[in-house]
């Protein structure tokens, strides 16, 4: 996020090089930059230091998304707690356990330029319906734009919740999903930056090894 001096910020965490006793959600300006921190002043007090950005946002620096909902589809909303939106089924669908589907979320969303979609499951959703999304968690980048870009909910049914009779008499087990039930979750983050890599015999530093080399407990 770019700053400019005269911006209007607040406080959104704690953390940082120096306070001076601000709490959380106080509000401020910026005053001046040192070095590759930002100098914010509080209700006249003596100006604090922001060496990590995260700490702080601007007021009213909102991103705006434009959205295309299909006929009927749950609304989106950003609820005040957590960070994520949350991501409604758009039909009724059943998924046989032991089987793949693709969950029409009824929505296609044009993501500002810079920014890329992640989309993952909620806490709940395999408590509720048995089923493990496929890709883990979904990358969208915003040349998925177009009106037919409709996103979906890959999923796995492993532990099905329902059964249903196929027309033979056989049960099948399975798990129902329903229009308007909650069942993903997405937020949008600024792409990476242009990344060159730089070929060396030598990386000058300590191996740690990986695999569970820190132990177990």
């Amino acid at each position: 996020m770019e700053f400019r001096i005269g911006d209007e910020v607040k406080l959104i965490r704690e953390g940082g090089l120096s306070y001076f006793g601000v709490g959380v959600g106080v509000h401020g300006r910026i005053v001046g930059f040192e070095d590759e921190c930002v100098k914010v002043l509080f209700d006249g007090k003596e100006s604090s230091l922001f060496c990590e950005y995260e700490d702080i946002e601007k007021v009213g620096d909102k991103v705006k998304i434009r959205i295309r909902y299909l006929d009927g589809a749950k609304r989106l909303e950003k609820i005040a707690k957590g960070n994520w939106i949350d991501c409604y089924a758009y039909e009724d669908i059943f998924i046989p356990e032991g089987s793949y589907g693709i969950i029409s979320l009824g929505f296609a969303m044009e993501l500002p330029e810079g920014y890329e979609a992640h989309l993952a499951p909620r806490s709940s959703t395999f408590k509720k319906w048995g089923v493990i999304q496929t890709n883990s968690v979904g990358v969208i980048d915003n040349s998925y734009a177009g009106n037919e870009d409709v996103w979906g909910y890959p999923v796995y049914c492993l532990l099905g919740k329902d059964e249903i009779k196929e027309v033979t008499g056989r049960t099948v087990k399975g798990t129902w999903f329903r229009k308007g039930d909650k069942i993903a979750q997405f937020r949008i983050m600024e792409i990476q930056p242009t990344i060159e890599f730089e070929e060396v015999d030598d990386l000058g530093n300590e191996t740690r090894g990986g695999w569970g080399s820190t132990g177990s407990r």
